[in-house]
């Protein structure tokens, strides 16, 4: 799940919650927020990747994360085009940790808000 947050002063900040289970207890917990060069979804993926492997995080993903939920913008969501070139964010953390493709969810809040 993210949270982006962009300004005048043209700061991309990329806010990611992290959903697991700790003793058996679905446990949601703020993991960090960071800065972006820009809202492309390979800047996304990048930053995800690196602040992970410096917070040895990176081979735990590799091996447990099955979902992402994002607001639905197509930077996140885009499978890429029909040459397999491409792609939003979760396609390319998918390609990233290379054992599975993920699971790309619509938040249902920005669901929501959409409706309004």
């Amino acid at each position: 799940m993210h949270i982006h947050f962009s300004d005048a002063a043209d700061l991309h900040i990329f806010g990611c919650l992290l959903q697991f289970l700790h003793n058996d207890v679905v446990t949601v917990q703020f993991w960090r927020a960071m800065e972006l060069d820009d809202q492309s979804a390979q800047s996304h993926a990048d930053t995800v990747e690196n602040w992970m492997k410096l917070d040895n995080i990176w081979e735990m993903a590799q091996r447990h994360l099955t979902s992402v939920a994002t607001d639905g913008a197509s930077n996140m969501i885009s499978q890429g085009n029909a040459k397999g070139t491409g792609g939003g964010f979760c396609k390319l953390l998918s390609d990233k940790i290379e054992s599975r493709d993920l699971i790309c969810l619509h938040c249902m809040a920005h669901q929501l808000q959409v409706c309004e």
